[in-house]
């Protein structure tokens, strides 16, 4: 579909396979946030988590992603969904003050080189009450630095407790979620079985320190 690469580890449908429904579980877990609210995807790919938002009953949804010919794409093939071509990094996020009710963003943050600026915008787009869902590579020790190192598309590298430190000065609040399995999908050495993956596999349960291990940060 996208025929200018990847654009940094896009997840498709097609498979569908555990680290597409670990990715799509993230939007299960932002639907229930998004009922009669208006939103704003930062980083929407190829746009099937766009079209979860609307289907979980969002009043409106805005998609922004960086590759203009793939949203020149989903405008054509979704025209409910407002899809807009943005680099965060060489154009900013420009979307009116005040706009919308949720932002939601899934492992995207890690790919900008001025995460600051993106989110100060997106904080600015919420209304008073709104909510921002971010979700971001779950770095906890040297081991996950290094693995996040060497992934070419990964330029922002900070720990778990440093984005939240970032979070807490463009919003009021922070409250963290660790994103795991059911206890039956986790092997007796504590492994993750990865086999015959189901979508209700994923559960999403607070974490306030992020001490427990998390498949991504929420």
């Amino acid at each position: 579909m996208f025929s200018r690469g990847n654009f940094g580890e896009r997840q498709d449908p097609n498979p569908c396979d555990w680290g597409f429904l670990a990715h799509r579980s993230i939007y299960e877990f932002a639907g229930g946030f998004v009922r009669g609210r208006r939103c704003l995807e930062i980083g929407c790919g190829t746009g099937y988590g766009s079209q979860h938002l609307v289907a979980s009953g969002a009043a409106s949804v805005i998609a922004i992603d960086k590759d203009a010919e793939g949203i020149d794409l989903l405008r054509a093939q979704h025209p409910a969904i407002t899809f807009l071509a943005r680099d965060l990094d060489l154009e900013g996020l420009d979307v009116p003050a005040g706009s919308v009710e949720l932002v939601f963003s899934s492992n995207v943050f890690e790919h900008l080189a001025y995460p600051d600026s993106a989110l100060e915008a997106a904080a600015a787009a919420l209304t008073d009450d709104g909510v921002a869902i971010i979700a971001v590579p779950p770095i906890t020790s040297v081991g996950a630095l290094a693995e996040n190192a060497s992934n070419i598309f990964h330029i922002n590298n900070i720990p778990t407790w440093a984005w939240a430190t970032k979070l807490g000065r463009y919003f009021h609040q922070v409250h963290r979620y660790r994103h795991w399995v059911r206890p039956e999908r986790v092997s007796g050495a504590g492994a993750i079985l990865r086999d015959d993956p189901r979508p209700d596999d994923f559960l999403f349960t607070p974490d306030p320190e992020h001490a427990a291990e998390t498949i991504t940060a929420i």
